[in-house]
């Protein structure tokens, strides 16, 4: 059955002009009903109630398993040591050629070289030698029933063991984005696991310590080795340079030849020479052009700038202003201005040889500089042609000189780093370092073992509670008003089973309209007796066939209804047409004399045939009188409304109890002659199956069928 689904709701039951009653196919109904999603959570629970076992074994069996897995849960303490593994070398003596260069990367790599090592067997085994874990049980293994642990075992097979245990309680990781290696060690013991995990990062530590320590005494080793042969290739050069220079006559001076040096020192002294020479010409160039005009004009250049020339220059503007002032003021023949004149001639002549001396001593300067130039420019030409002949032994010599020059560089690198590497042997220029020891754990690791109980009850649980949705979802027994609705299409006219508290076992008749009369089974028949009982005209009685689906019986329903409608005054027949003999023919406790049978095969009336039942003033029409009720019989509807409906124009309803669809072949004759048919279905017992069969076969009287009562 399903739970979330699309639930239709009949609006009423149609009836049709002139006050009969129009049937309803399930297809049509379907048209006229309005739908709905929505989740029954009372379904929901009402099927958990039944599928109760479904949900109790597994969560029953989950819970002992849970309980049995705690019980083996042993504690477990882990104890972490944290080491950092700096890719900073300790130099502890500056050397610039260290062993090992770091990578850009180095941080990362160190820390993934230490993860290994710490958990490589030469660190497990010394850790196992050191604690002496080849005879801990909890490494190599406790006696068991089935097995000897580590008792038989020799010494090696022994601390194989312990080793292959101590990894499997060892954890290894690096923190993000450090330099710092982190080690736990899982025992039972929270001593044990602080003391291993300290042994490990000191056994660690160790190793390292004298990896790095070989190292630098192999690295020495190496270089002394290697100093002897560079010694004698070194001796072996110079001696070559020197015979070299010996046969070429080739002098040096702090490394460079002689000649070479002096040519040099010539060209440097030239160059001066030279600036000296141009300075000075220039110098007397200007001089030479310098005239008394453009003293007087005070166009002085600096090379004719002397204190003399001031001096004769201030000389000569006094007499010049003398002589300028006499003439205004004297006039041009006056006595006086003859010797005005004269003085100023004197101090022009006085300034004109001054210069002409200042131009000799210039041009004096002049020659001097080009005379030394000139020597310097022999003197370099002489020593250029003289390198220009040992120009080709230089070339020689030069390349002797670099190759013991060479030779030297190497074997003073290699002298430094031996003895280097001597003084280091000793040194541990290890950076690794513990930064944070194991200390015992408070509180153990492993899983607590209520909560293992817990989780394996809940686990139960949830596996019984979706064994027993799925069991209920693929079970095709309908159970509840809304599935039947849906089923069938049809209105749910009445539903004993709300009022049912549990299933009988017996096969006996109830009478709830008699003897519990506030029942909800006495409500729903006094509903079906009224429903049909408006129907009902006047010139004709109204006959409803009550037909069961699967395993049910109409039986009880028709009795109820039956006993409903006689209380409220209505003439009412209830006929027994279930010709396979489980109807209520078998209930009676009188044997009638004659019944249906007779009647079809005309042997009575029906009015010979009835039964009056006193307490219930209901008419009853058993199946057949006396000894003739396993007859064969197969009527047709024409025999059934002429024979019986047509004569029982004295009462105003028939309830026939059909029995089961497809047992016996009467009821299909009745389907074809009464006015309305009902079908009854079992709550819990009909399928999906049996209401798709019942409707099949209830096809050509679709018309009639009314609606379902569920028992």
């Amino acid at each position: 059955m399903s739970f979330i689904s699309r639930t239709r709701y009949p609006e009423a039951l149609p009836v049709a002009a002139g006050g009969g009653v129009r049937a309803v196919a399930p297809r049509e109904a379907q048209d006229q009903v309005q739908d709905q999603v929505t989740i029954d959570f009372r379904s929901v629970f009402r099927a958990l109630l039944r599928r109760k076992w479904w949900i109790l074994v597994p969560l029953l069996l989950a819970a002992l398993a849970g309980v049995g897995a705690a019980l083996t849960i042993q504690p477990r303490f882990v104890s972490s040591v944290q080491v950092l593994v700096d890719p900073r070398d300790v130099q502890v003596m500056r050397s610039d050629t260290p062993l090992r260069t770091p990578s850009p990367d180095g941080s990362a790599t160190l820390a993934e070289n230490a993860i290994v090592m710490l958990r490589s067997s030469a660190v497990l085994a010394q850790v196992v030698e050191r604690e002496k874990l080849a005879d801990d049980p909890e490494f190599i293994g406790a006696p068991g029933l089935l097995s000897k642990g580590g008792a038989g075992d020799t010494p090696e097979v022994r601390r194989l063991r312990a080793t292959s245990g101590l990894d499997r309680r060892l954890t290894t990781r690096r923190a993000d984005r450090s330099s710092v290696v982190e080690a736990a060690v899982a025992t039972m013991d929270a001593g044990k696991s602080a003391r291993l995990a300290n042994t490990l990062a000191a056994v660690y530590l160790d190793i390292q310590s004298a990896n790095e320590a070989d190292t630098a005494r192999r690295a020495a080793q190496s270089a002394t080795a290697r100093l002897d042969e560079l010694g004698q290739k070194l001796e072996k050069s110079e001696r070559e340079v020197e015979d070299y220079k010996a046969r070429n006559n080739l002098q040096t001076t702090n490394g460079r030849p002689v000649a070479e040096q002096q040519l040099q020192e010539l060209n440097s002294q030239l160059t001066l020479a030279r600036a000296r020479a141009s300075d000075a010409r220039a110098k007397a160039e200007s001089v030479r052009k310098l005239s008394l005009s453009a003293i007087e004009n005070g166009d002085m250049p600096e090379a004719a700038n002397s204190q003399v020339i001031g001096q004769l220059r201030v000389k000569y503007a006094e007499a010049a202003r003398l002589e300028a002032d006499g003439r205004n003021r004297l006039g041009d023949r006056h006595p006086e201005m003859a010797a005005l004149a004269a003085q100023t001639r004197d101090a022009r002549t006085q300034i004109s040889s001054e210069l002409g001396r200042i131009s000799r001593a210039a041009q004096s300067e002049y020659d001097r500089a080009k005379a030394t130039e000139e020597a310097l420019t022999r003197s370099v030409d002489q020593l250029k042609s003289q390198a220009s002949d040992s120009g080709e032994a230089s070339v020689r010599l030069r390349e002797l000189e670099r190759q013991a020059e060479a030779n030297r560089t190497i074997y003073n690198a290699f002298l430094k780093r031996a003895r280097e590497l001597n003084e280091q042997g000793d040194i541990n220029p290890l950076s690794a370092r513990v930064i944070s020891p194991a200390t015992p754990a408070q509180f153990s690791t492993s899983v607590s073992r209520s909560l293992v109980a817990m989780g394996a009850a809940i686990a139960g649980g949830a596996l019984g509670l979706l064994l027993a949705l799925l069991a209920e979802q693929f079970d095709g027994r309908l159970r509840d008003r809304r599935s039947f609705q849906e089923a069938t299409g049809l209105p749910v006219i009445a539903d004993f089973a709300e009022g049912v508290a549990r299933r009988r076992t017996d096969d006996a008749l109830r009478a709830p309209v008699i003897d519990a009369p506030r029942s909800a089974l006495a409500l729903g028949a006094c509903r079906i007796a009224d429903t049909f009982a408006a129907l009902a005209t006047g010139d004709r009685p109204r006959s409803v066939l009550f037909l069961g689906v699967g395993s049910a019986t109409a039986t009880e329903i028709a009795l109820n209804a039956a006993i409903a409608a006689a209380q409220a005054t209505w003439r009412v027949l209830l006929i027994d047409g279930d010709g396979a003999g489980y109807g209520l023919s078998r209930h009676l406790d009188v044997a009638p004399e004659f019944g249906l049978r007779d009647i079809l095969s005309r042997r009575a009336t029906l009015a010979g045939s009835v039964m009056a039942d006193d307490k219930t003033d209901v008419q009853i029409l058993a199946q057949a009188g006396g000894d003739r009720a396993g007859a064969a019989l197969r009527p047709s509807p024409q025999q059934i409304e002429h024979l019986v409906l047509n004569d029982a124009a004295g009462f105003e309803l028939i309830f026939i109890d059909g029995g089961a669809i497809g047992r016996d072949a009467t009821a299909y004759a009745f389907a074809g002659a009464v006015d309305d048919i009902v079908l009854v279905a079992v709550t819990g017992q009909t399928s999906g199956r049996h209401i798709r069969d019942a409707l099949e076969h209830t096809q050509p009287y679709a018309d009639k069928v009314r609606g379902l009562v569920t028992v």
